[in-house]
């Protein structure tokens, strides 16, 4: 089976059609650009992995722009296996049947990534994941997947956006942010609805024990028919049995949260505290309870 594999820096490829390659294009370089190419039937179309490449690099100035990138066996695009990554810009391409996931981006350290203006349709999920991420941004989406819409997995997550975004009639959760902790983050004006299980997840996972969600903004969300609408889940169980404040300095405002089977807003909090989070100006209606705390063994201020 063909391949293309780029191994040099500052490279463009534009205006090509790519089909049955082993990967559309597989890259280890930085300040590689691609765009308005297609990319159908082969195994990932866009495939950025260096250790497939003979080399872990640092990523840098990587622009995939308007591709098409449909019906391939592996996955849409994928960055993975990449120690630092800055400066990456996924934007208006049209992603859809492809197997696996429409975009994933797997680095350990992610600064200043942007995937936006993105078409991604029946996939089994959109996925970022790694060890930490500073100024990310994920705008003006739209996302209909075959599980999770938009699936964030950082263990340190913070000083992000996720903005402007359509997560509707996902078979999964609608938009699932797992940090480890989430710190000073925007989730602000997306539209989820129709999603199979919550429409919007925060999350602190880390090793189960121990996790923050502090000084986030979620504000002009319209969530809408699920079984959740926002849940925020965090665990502080310490070993010499410390009670923490877990959910801290948040902004919960002017979202449209209506008709969810479960809770409108679901703190799902054990052994911590929710401390200083302003609930306000929601709209929160028709839902079977409108805002649940679920707070085993500590204290609840709003």
């Amino acid at each position: 089976m063909k391949k293309l594999k780029l191994i040099f820096p500052n490279v463009n490829i534009s205006g090509f059609y790519f089909e049955n390659y082993y990967n559309g294009v597989c890259s280890n370089s930085s300040k590689t650009t691609i765009t308005n190419n297609t990319f159908v039937k082969n195994g990932y179309g866009i495939f950025i992995e260096p250790s497939m490449c003979y080399n872990r690099v640092n990523l840098t100035d990587t622009i995939i722009v308007n591709n098409i990138v449909n019906n391939n066996t592996c996955g849409g695009i994928r960055v993975s296996d990449i120690l630092n990554a800055s400066n990456i810009n996924i934007s208006r391409n049209l992603v859809t049947n492809n197997f696996g996931s429409g975009i994933s981006i797997r680095v350990s350290i992610i600064n200043n990534g942007i995937i936006t203006d993105n078409i991604v349709n029946n996939h089994n999920y959109t996925s970022v994941s790694g060890i930490y991420s500073s100024n990310l941004t994920i705008n003006n989406n739209v996302i209909n997947n075959r599980w999770n819409g938009i699936s964030i997995y950082i263990n340190y997550f913070e000083n992000s956006t996720v903005m402007n975004n359509t997560a509707n009639n996902n078979k999964g959760l609608g938009i699932y942010i797992s940090g480890y902790p989430n710190i000073k983050n925007n989730i602000s004006n997306n539209i989820a609805k129709n999603n199979l299980e919550n429409d919007i997840y925060l999350t602190v996972d880390g090793d189960g024990y121990l996790g923050f969600i502090i000084n986030n903004t979620i504000k002009n969300n319209d969530i809408n028919n699920n079984i959740n609408g926002l849940v925020l889940y965090a665990a502080g169980w310490t070993y010499n049995m410390t009670l923490l404040s877990l959910v801290n300095n948040n902004i919960i405002e002017k979202n449209n949260i209506t008709n969810h089977n479960g809770s409108g807003i679901f703190f799902d909090i054990y052994y911590g505290s929710v401390d200083n989070t302003t609930i306000k100006n929601n709209i929160i209606h028709d839902n079977e309870m409108e805002i649940v705390n679920s707070n085993l063994y500590g204290g609840f201020t709003i």
